[in-house]
Order: structure tokens, then C-alpha cells, then sequence
């Protein structure tokens, strides 16, 4: 029996006349559109709470790997529990999922695609770490572990603290060290100035001279320091964590000074940065797991380099798979 055709467990039916914007709503989940969204929850908050077929509008956004919708509106989206109200499940929807879930699709059959099952499918392990909390359910672990086993035919195991995600083994160039690290297609991408719109945190110190520079120690300051048009000195004083999510290509004018400290980057594959065209120096770039597919030459860290990029290290693991049947592609 197909997929979108399988009984509900939970929700009711939406309201014809909420057709065209039931329509709107997905679109803008697909197309990643922040703005359709904010439109389309002002006019009627209750769509936070719908479901296309088995899919919340969150696990959806997850799916489709739509950054920015996540980014604002996963409380909104979150904040109504399981009670939706569900209209019919789109068929690419369900062809795009049956491709993700592979073996595990016999675990769909009944009931919604929660937002913990979708980051397993796409394996996306931090945000499925902090999804399910430092002490899941034993419903739910065994369930996320029989989502890995066979997706990717990893073992999961439950902690005192939390789930433990194993990475995959490694594949192609999955230990990938470099001094600088250029995506090799020449796309321009413009990143916001976002420095003019943070004030400069209290916690800096320095006056962002060479020889005094600015301390940074938080992923808050980092980005800052990222989206500063002064092209101020900075350098970093501690390990962080940053969201890839929250620079969007973002281009880096000031000089960053790593000091040998590791930035985890929390990314669904997409560059950090779109240009560094200052300088970064002396860090250690960890993007933990990751899975992409790929068909030109793509990057990790930034899509460019016009200025200088010295002593980066970018460690990843998981997998790359080259979908462009072409035998070189490079990968930064």
C-alpha cells in the first residue's frame, strides 16, 4: 500500500477553503522561504499546527533542509505538541522520504513522522542529540536505533547522559586536512554585514588593533567578529560551538586569529562562509558528521578565499557521494 495513502493515528481534517494556503504553506517550507512563512502565520497562527499526511510542518523543514524556517519559527512550530490538524500528503513529499528512509520505511507505516525520527533518517546527529535531551525514553531510543541500524547500519546506544551516535565509517576523503580551503567554482555569494546590526558584546576586551586585539570566547562574539565591517583584530580564547545556520554565507572582512582553538560547526553541508576576503589564521575547523551528496565542485568552510585563509585545519567525517558521474570534483 502506498505511503500517503496509509490510515492517520492522530489529527483531524483541514478546512477546504484553507486550500491556497495550505499550498503557500508548503511551498514555503520547500522553497526555504522565511518571509511566506512569517505571512502566512501572522494571518492565521493555526497553521503552525498542520501536517501534510504523516508530516508535521517541522519534520518537513528538517527534510528539506530548510535552514531559515527552522531557525525562527521552531518554537512556533513546536509549541502545539502532536494535536494537528492534516490534509493530504503530497506525493514528492513521500517519494522524497521513501529515498532518505530506505530499509526503515517499514517503521512509517502508522502515525506521524516525528521530529526525532526525521533528524535520524537524514542523520543529522547534533540536532537529534539536542531533539531528544539527555535522557530519551526507552520507547524512543530503541526507535531511533532501529532508524540508524538501517539507514546507515550503525549501532546507537543509550547512555546515562544521553544517546551516543557512532560516525560512520569513513569514505572517499572523509579525514580532510588543508592550509586553505577554496571551493574551486568562482560563485561570488554576498554575505550581510551583519556586524552592523550587533552591538559589540560586553565580554570583549582589546581595542581591535594588531597588537591588541579584540578577545572573543563565545559563538555569539565569533559571529560578531565574522560580520564586522571594520576590519578590526580579533582572537579567539576558547573551543566553541558555532550554527552554521547563523552565518548564511556570511563574507569575513576582519583579521580572526584563532589561537589554535577547534570551532564545531553544527552544518547540514552548506559553506560557512561565502568569502573570507580578511584573514583567518590558526584554527581548527570540526564539522563532526557529515552526509552529502554532491555534483560540482563544492566546499565546507567557505566558497571562496580573496583574501588569506593560514594555518585552517577542517576535519569531517561520514560520507560523500559524488552524484555528477564526473571523475573529479573538488571538494574544500
Amino acid at each position: 500500500m502506498a505511503f500517503h495513502k496509509l490510515k492517520q493515528k492522530r489529527g483531524v481534517s483541514a478546512a477546504p477553503e484553507t486550500g491556497d494556503r495550505l499550498k503557500d504553506l508548503h511551498a514555503a517550507i520547500v522553497h526555504d522561504d522565511d518571509g511566506l512563512m512569517l505571512r502566512l502565520l501572522t494571518a492565521d497562527a493555526s497553521l503552525a499546527a498542520h501536517a501534510f499526511g504523516r508530516f508535521p510542518l517541522l519534520s518537513l523543514c528538517y527534510m528539506y533542509r530548510s535552514r531559515k524556517i527552522v531557525r525562527k519559527f521552531a518554537p512556533r512550530l513546536r509549541a502545539h505538541g502532536d494535536n494537528y490538524s492534516v490534509s493530504p500528503e503530497y506525493p514528492d513529499d513521500y517519494r522524497k522520504f521513501r529515498e532518505l528512509a530506505g530499509r526503515s520505511l517499514r517503521l512509517f507505516r502508522e502515525g506521524f513522522v516525528t521530529y526525532a525520527d526525521m533528524l535520524a533518517v537524514i542523520g543529522d546527529a547534533p540536532a537529534l542529540r539536542a531533539e531528544l535531551g539527555a535522557k530519551p525514553s526507552e520507547e524512543q531510543a530503541e526507535r531511533i536505533a532501529k532508524i540508524y541500524e538501517l539507514t546507515s547500519k550503525r549501532k546507537v546506544r543509550v547512555k546515562a547522559n544521553g544517546v551516543s551516535i557512532p560516525r560512520s565509517r569513513k569514505m572517499n576523503a572523509m579525514q580532510i586536512t588543508a592550509i586553505v580551503l577554496i571551493a574551486f567554482f568562482g560563485l561570488g555569494v554576498a554575505g550581510g554585514a551583519l556586524g552592523a546590526y550587533y552591538a559589540v558584546p560586553a565580554a570583549f576586551g582589546g581595542d581591535g588593533s594588531s597588537g591588541a586585539p579584540i578577545l572573543i570566547g563565545n559563538a555569539e562574539q565569533f559571529l560578531f567578529a565574522a560580520g564586522d565591517t571594520q576590519k578590526r583584530y580579533f582572537r579567539l580564547t576558547e573551543d566553541i560551538v558555532v550554527d552554521a545556520s547563523a552565518y548564511d554565507g556570511l563574507n569575513v572582512l576582519s583579521d580572526i586569529d584563532c589561537d589554535g582553538h577547534t570551532i564545531r560547526v553544527i552544518s547540514d553541508g552548506s559553506p560557512l562562509f561565502g568569502d573570507i576576503s580578511g584573514k583567518l589564521r590558526n584554527g581548527i575547523f570540526d564539522f563532526g558528521e557529515i552526509n552529502i551528496e554532491y555534483s560540482t565542485d563544492s566546499a565546507l568552510l567557505t566558497r571562496t578565499v580573496t583574501g588569506a585563509a593560514e594555518r585552517i585545519t577542517l576535519k569531517a567525517n561520514g560520507s560523500l557521494t559524488d552524484t555528477s558521474g564526473n571523475e573529479t570534483v573538488y571538494f574544500g
